[in-house]
């Protein structure tokens, strides 16, 4: 990966994102009768889109700060 990738002024925003997907996550269960809102729902995919694209691309980032974090970390 070249350097220009290798920038960690996205690490803020990262973890932008990742507080954002947690209570997106939370919020879309509360307050919709009978079920999840698709609106949060597409907000909360539309996030973790942007978690994905962002990690590879600040050199502090771990791949145990992913929303989809593996087992073990």
């Amino acid at each position: 990966m070249s350097e220009e990738w290798n920038n960690p002024a996205y690490t803020p925003a990262y973890d932008m994102l990742l507080e954002l997907e947690k209570r997106l996550d939370a919020l879309r269960h509360v307050g919709h009768a009978g079920g999840i809102d698709p609106r949060g729902t597409t907000a909360l995919h539309s996030v973790r889109l942007a978690v994905s694209i962002l990690q590879p691309v600040s050199p502090t980032l771990s791949r145990c700060r992913s929303p989809t974090t593996p087992p073990g970390c």
